[in-house]
Order: C-alpha cells, then structure tokens, then sequence
C-alpha cells in the first residue's frame, strides 16, 4: 500500500531516510558539534533507531541544528571585514564544502 500511515511505502521509505541520517549524523566528528550540544553524540543510536519516529525525528533535527550552530559561530568567529554588504568571508567546514556569504 502507497499512502498507509503505518506500513505504507511512502512512510517505510521516509522512515528508512531517517534512519540513514541517524547513521550519518552519529559519525559526526566531536569536534563538529558545540561543546554544550555534544551530549547528543552520546546517545544510543542502536536504541534510538530502534525508538519512535519522533525521537528519532527530533534527535536529527537537534544534531542538525548543533552543527549548523557551530559553522555560523564559525563564520562569524573568523571574518574580519568591514560589515555590511563589502563583507565576504570564506569558511571550510570538515565536510569539504566552502561556505561564501556576500
């Protein structure tokens, strides 16, 4: 069944989507995540991919906001410009993407 909410494929599928970011988000380096948010990385992801959709769902959405967190205190951390519109600033994060803001 396509649109059951239960076992439909739709929701099997999105289901199996959070489960590869819990995945990808547990291999996170320590060093990626702020200081006060790295308790998440000692969370149990065996357990919590074993849990309900939405701890799961919230633990992602935590862990992604943690290391967006970090990369902005980052940028702001380490461009030393003018301000305003003049200000360009590059920034490598470990995941060998280039962050440009202008």
């Amino acid at each position: 069944m396509l649109h059951d909410a239960q076992s439909g494929y739709l929701r099997l599928k999105d289901r199996m989507d959070l489960i590869n970011k819990i995945e990808t988000l547990s291999n996170t380096p320590v060093q990626d995540v702020p200081e006060e948010s790295r308790f998440l990385l000692d969370i149990d992801t065996n357990h919590l991919a074993e849990g309900n959709l939405d701890t799961q769902d919230y633990w992602v959405h935590a862990m992604e906001a943690a290391t967006a967190a970090l990369v902005r205190h980052n940028l702001v951390t380490e461009c030393n410009g003018t301000g305003g519109i003049h200000l360009v600033c590059r920034y490598k994060v470990s995941l060998n993407h280039t962050v440009l803001l202008n």
